[in-house]
């Protein structure tokens, strides 16, 4: 889920999402206090934000991992489970 690379228009970061569009703020690469909103949708051709900046295209899933659950599978070696 968490692609570290820089994205191209030939490879583009994958952005999951449950929805046929989703929101994504990217920073400015020459200030990275400034976020630019937008909005990605399915099946469009990847898309940069911000000009020198990154390319995004976004990609129908059934399941979204959170940050928590992909930790604890890199920490524990297995699948988050909820607790009762």
């Amino acid at each position: 889920m968490y692609e570290d690379k820089f994205g191209t228009e030939e490879d583009p970061i994958v952005v999951p999402s449950l929805e046929p569009e989703r929101i994504i703020g990217v920073t400015d690469p020459e200030d990275d206090t400034l976020v630019v909103w937008g909005i990605l949708k399915e099946a469009e051709p990847p898309r940069q934000f911000v000009e020198n900046g990154e390319f995004y295209v976004l990609k129908m899933v059934e399941n979204v991992k959170k940050v928590g659950d992909v930790v604890q599978e890199l920490e524990g070696g297995g699948e988050a489970k909820l607790e009762k």
